[in-house]
């Protein structure tokens, strides 16, 4: 990472308090960029995410596509001919907007108001977002937070367990609850409260 060397070459850094963290799918990157930085003091995925594919196939039937060994003309068949049509308006946008990020076609694709015809390489793109392989690498101290009714990080079951589950190094967890008013994907409605139990963590870390 250039992050810490740039922040360890100002005077006005301490180099012994550097923490990274990152929100919604930074949740997820920061556990991987964790795993190859070891001058990190603290880590603050929120919400923790294992695997943006595994959050796609659960919300979108795909899944099976991929695992029965199809072709990427089969599969983006498939996509075009039998699910696309059907998607609601929502479920449009909602593909629009968490698509666009992974690639200059699909964001053209949101650009224009329409879905990605190329699920095969959205698909492949999205494996490739997971800390699974690397989170037990972390050495840094890690608060992993989870939100009650998330819509994007699923399963139900959540992914944030898992994620605390797979970290080795010295760790928090935290669930963010509709009685507080912090439910939903990263508390839409009441920042204030994840900021205070994030930055309480990092005060006591730090």
């Amino acid at each position: 990472m250039e992050e810490p060397d740039y922040l360890l070459s100002r005077p006005d850094v301490d180099p012994s308090r550097i923490a990274l963290n990152g929100m919604s799918l930074g949740g997820e990157l920061v556990i991987r960029a964790a795993a190859f930085e070891h001058r990190l003091a603290a880590v603050v995925a929120y919400p923790g995410v294992l695997s943006v594919w595994l959050a796609f196939k659960t919300l979108f039937p795909v899944g099976p596509l991929f695992a029965g060994g199809a072709s990427k003309q089969q599969i983006n068949k498939v996509w075009q001919d039998e699910i696309v049509p059907h998607l609601s308006a929502g479920n449009r946008y909602s593909l629009a907007k968490t698509s666009e990020g992974y690639g200059r076609q699909f964001l053209l694709a949101a650009r224009a108001g329409r879905v990605f015809s190329d699920l095969y390489d959205f698909g492949t793109t999205l494996m490739k977002f997971t800390c699974a392989p690397v989170a037990a690498r972390v050495s840094a101290p890690t608060l992993v937070t989870a939100y009650q009714n998330d819509a994007l990080i699923v399963p139900a079951s959540g992914q944030a367990p898992e994620v605390y589950k797979l970290l080795r190094s010295r760790k928090q967890y935290h669930s963010f609850t509709a009685a507080e008013g912090a439910q939903y994907h990263c508390a839409p409605m009441d920042p204030q409260t994840t900021n205070q139990v994030v930055y309480d963590w990092l005060d006591g870390i730090l």
